[in-house]
């Protein structure tokens, strides 16, 4: 009885414009100098959308193309073990973006399956590549590196100048 109160009290609705403004508000009502922060141990409740997980996922597989193959299993092998025998000096900023960006996903899932809001779907073709990775299915590694060939082959593709086309006439 007492997980299904807490679970009600887990599940947040969208905040309305008249919310969203009264927020805005009590903001500007600030001092000079005051800020107002998000306290280290609060709890916040965001409702995300199915559809926004999809984005962190594949936010996450857009960091990871930076990584080279032992670095990418390096930082999984630390988020793994919880960054056990590191000091906090030695956590680079690739380590905690793909952490940050695999515990959101994680959560995700874990709220999603205990307010049964998942779907099955009959798809041979369907991968879930990022919680593959997360439950440590064999093959997730090498599955995920080839996605991340892919974003890394499209990234390069950005960066390289555009030809320009000349109105010269060719025959002359």
């Amino acid at each position: 009885m007492a997980k299904t109160q807490k679970n009600k009290d887990l599940i947040t609705e969208h905040l309305t414009p008249e919310q969203n403004k009264e927020a805005l508000d009590n903001l500007k009502q600030l001092q000079d100098g005051q800020i107002a922060k998000v306290p280290f141990d609060a709890i916040i409740n965001v409702p995300i959308s199915g559809a926004f997980k999809v984005c962190l996922e594949e936010t996450l597989l857009y960091v990871l193309a930076d990584f080279s193959p032992e670095g990418m299993l390096q930082t999984l092998h630390r988020i793994k073990t919880n960054f056990e025998g590191m000091k906090p000096g030695d956590l680079t900023l690739h380590d905690k973006a793909v952490w940050t960006l695999l515990t959101l996903i994680n959560e995700c899932n874990y709220r999603a399956a205990d307010q049964k809001k998942t779907a099955i779907y009959e798809d041979p073709e369907a991968k879930e590549l990022v919680a593959d990775l997360i439950n440590g299915a064999p093959g997730s590694v090498s599955e995920i590196l080839k996605e991340t060939d892919k974003i890394r082959e499209e990234k390069f593709k950005e960066k390289e100048p555009k030809k320009e086309e000349s109105n010269e006439d060719s025959n002359q």
